[in-house]
């Protein structure tokens, strides 16, 4: 790749000096540190592209859970959650993609977010790598819960151990594409879309429309309610989680904050299309109202999760390959969908494994982690950290708190109770 040499002030990976001041030439004048940068590539994402691969991860699963949550807190709480996360998120990806753009080097960005937390602190990577880890390992999961059910309205009636296999033997095949570009080069960013489009659409038309079924919670079972439509929200605003893949790949990395502030509006407004056209009574997981056009619609949300899981394995193997540097890609994949395929199993309950991964990973690595890496680039780089460059980050880690507590704790209670029905 062609380089450029810039100047920058600002301290990188591997600072000409220990402690990051300037260095000194032989003549004894200070000269200030340089990275070497990279010219924009000729081939890769544009800022459209980019913001199709944002909006295909993060409309997963997640929006079919989103109006029954909404029908269990009401529209009042709900709003105030939804418009509190799209602040947040837009705010944290603004973070994100600050810092990562002052720790380019070498004619190397940022991989991902591991990598940033590598160059900035790396005494902060193992938490992060294991957050962002997690993160991915659940999703993947609740990736084949879903597409599971999708083979289950598609027709084929047999055990859940069985029909997880179907999902996870094609996401392996379909995730030896190793790289985001070659998925957008044929098309599977465009066609999970159109699936997508066609599901909604199915489930706000022919969706049954019965009178209200249910109440909404009061006392306890509201609390429990809250926590759980809470961290529901924070998992389907996972927009941070690739950020920084997708960056990596763009033709002009410095125009990532473009494509995040496309991406965001645009698949927040599917949301609030979804859960308005959905009704007052919805079910909690969109499909189970569906009574007519069951296998088209398990079919196409088979195919839009297929993609969905696909852009997250990448990302997955990419980086375990990049640390071990021992795994080829067709092994670390596997050894990751083996995974998965076993905790979707284990919690093969699609409401439940979403609001514990949105509370013990979604919430901490879409907005606490942004946050904490900005401040040790405020740090590392001798920047007096003044009001408006404390409040901002201060608010997400108290967000993140608050959902990663009364999410899990709910989610947590809400598993009890049901285990004590089934048993």
């Amino acid at each position: 790749m062609d380089v450029t040499l810039v100047q920058s002030p600002l301290r990188r990976h591997e600072p000409s000096h220990p402690h990051g001041e300037s260095a000194e030439s032989d003549d004894g004048r200070e000269t200030p540190d340089v990275a070497i940068l990279p010219v924009k590539a000729s081939s890769g994402l544009g800022i459209v592209r980019a913001a199709l691969l944002l909006i295909a991860e993060s409309v997963g699963s997640g929006v079919l859970a989103l109006p029954g949550q909404a029908a269990h807190v009401g529209a009042g709480w709900f709003a105030a959650f939804f418009l509190l996360n799209i602040a947040a998120n837009l705010f944290a990806g603004y973070l994100l993609l600050l810092v990562g753009d002052n720790y380019d080097c070498f004619g190397k960005p940022v991989g991902d977010v591991v990598d940033l937390a590598d160059r900035v602190c790396p005494a902060a990577r193992p938490c992060v790598q294991w957050i962002w880890y997690g993160n991915l390992v659940f999703t993947l999961s609740q990736y084949i819960v879903v597409m599971s059910n999708g083979v289950h309205l598609a027709g084929m009636r047999t055990s859940f151990p069985v029909l997880s296999l179907i999902p996870a033997a094609v996401v392996l095949a379909l995730s030896q594409l190793s790289t985001l570009i070659s998925i957008t080069q044929r098309g599977l960013v465009h066609l999970s879309l159109i699936a997508t489009g066609i599901i909604l659409v199915l489930c706000i038309t022919v969706g049954k429309s019965a009178p209200p079924h249910r109440d909404h919670a009061r006392g306890s079972a509201f609390i429990l309610s809250l926590g759980t439509a809470l961290s529901s929200i924070s998992f389907a605003f996972g927009s941070q989680r690739l950020l920084l893949n997708v960056r990596r790949e763009m033709v002009d990395a410095a125009k990532a904050s473009r494509a995040l502030y496309i991406a965001v509006p645009a698949f927040s407004t599917i949301y609030v299309i979804v859960v308005v056209l959905s009704g007052p009574s919805p079910a909690d997981f969109l499909l189970d109202d569906l009574q007519r056009y069951r296998q088209l619609a398990g079919s196409l949300l088979f195919a839009h999760i297929a993609v969905s899981y696909t852009l997250n394995l990448q990302a997955l193997a990419s980086t375990a390959i990049r640390i071990t540097d021992k795994v080829s890609w067709p092994v670390a994949t596997a050894l990751a969908t083996v995974c998965c395929w076993l905790i979707a199993n284990a919690v093969p309950q699609f409401a439940t494994l979403a609001s514990l991964t949105g509370a013990l990973t979604s919430a901490p690595l879409n907005l606490a982690i942004p946050a904490y890496l900005y401040w040790q680039h405020l740090r590392v780089n001798h920047h007096t950290a003044s009001a408006h460059r404390f409040l901002g980050p201060c608010v997400l880690l108290v967000l993140s708190g608050a959902i990663c507590m009364a999410g899990t704790s709910s989610a947590l209670i809400e598993t009890l109770q049901l285990w004590r029905k089934r048993s």
